[in-house]
């Protein structure tokens, strides 16, 4: 019948093992593993009456224990030692995210562009964010926008058209600016839209700037992200500060305007926003509006580097699988 001593023995047992140089895996196995000798004693304490079976159990414990901090300190001294003397091994273990990746590319074509890179914080004043791109608080266009706002009544940037403010009337004519950052917007999730992901803005004041400018800049912009000749167009839209204003589409690379399912069977793909800056901007920073004009477009990140890579779920940009994510390197 098992009893405290057998338990004690096997300890005994275990550590000549341990200091005759064993193999720590071998003990383990051979001791503790699902068929090892503590196992097969630990069972033979239900045949026990009650008292025995509380004192040799906490034996039992014990000695499990034990034989665990001995195996583990057995494995830590076969383990090779570090040579801090050594120089450090600096190689890199990660690579950047294929977003970052996008915005970077962007603000290196923009600058060849003669764009200037320029920052804002994510959480802005409602003023920058809204009423000074002509979007009062009763149109449409809040109903998406209107997301997280903090107790001081600021709020998580819905576009980074929201940079607009500072740079026109911190900055004397003529100049352009980029800026790259995440958003915030009240959307259902799918594979082609995200509540929170990243947009790129340009945003150029001089005199007599006209749309066929920024139709220029916009095309190089576009060919040179995606390194191959695009063919686009452009169709009339609206956005509360930018008069004229359009959408861009960019007949798809798949089907090269047949209709695919990479297209929604359309031919195009839709790109960015874009248009003249609307004058009542321009005149709120002292400038003359008959002799200076501005030029403004924004596009979303992952739409771009969706077309560029190739992927169908723009979700997968944000779920961190390093399957996915390594074959974009």
């Amino acid at each position: 019948m098992i009893n405290q001593d057998q338990f004690d023995n096997l300890l005994v047992e275990a550590e000549n093992e341990i200091n005759n140089g064993a193999d720590a895996a071998v003990l383990y196995h051979k001791y503790l593993g699902r068929n090892g000798k503590f196992s097969t004693m630990i069972k033979q304490i239900t045949t026990l009456k009650t008292d025995e079976r509380k004192v040799v159990g906490e034996k039992a414990k014990i000695i499990k224990n034990r034989l665990n901090y001995l195996l583990q300190i057995k494995t830590s001294s076969n383990q090779p030692s570090i040579d801090l003397t050594l120089p450090a091994d600096l190689t890199a273990h990660g690579h950047q995210h294929p977003i970052e990746t996008s915005i970077a590319r962007l603000y290196q074509i923009s600058e060849r562009l003669g764009f200037v890179a320029a920052q804002s914080p994510e959480i802005e004043n409602e003023d920058n964010n809204f009423e000074f791109l002509q979007i009062a608080k009763d149109h449409p266009a809040r109903d998406m926008q209107d997301t997280f706002w903090t107790v001081d009544g600021r709020v998580l940037r819905t576009h980074t058209t929201a940079f607009q403010q500072n740079l026109i009337k911190n900055n004397h004519p003529p100049f352009a600016f980029v800026q790259g950052g995440k958003i915030y917007r009240c959307e259902a999730e799918d594979a082609t839209h995200l509540s929170e992901f990243h947009q790129f803005d340009g945003f150029a004041v001089a005199k007599n700037l006209t749309f066929a400018d920024l139709r220029g800049v916009l095309f190089q912009l576009i060919q040179d992200f995606f390194l191959r000749p695009v063919e686009l167009r452009f169709r009339p839209s609206f956005f509360p500060f930018v008069e004229p204003g359009a959408e861009i589409d960019m007949k798809c690379f798949s089907c090269t305007g047949r209709g695919c399912r990479s297209c929604g069977y359309k031919g195009w793909l839709e790109l960015l926003g874009c248009g003249i800056t609307d004058q009542e901007i321009i005149a709120s920073a002292g400038l003359d509006p008959k002799e200076y004009h501005g030029l403004a477009f924004g596009l979303g990140v992952e739409r771009f580097a969706m077309l560029y890579y190739g992927v169908e779920d723009i979700r997968e940009f944000t779920r961190n699988d390093p399957r996915f994510l390594e074959q974009l390197v």
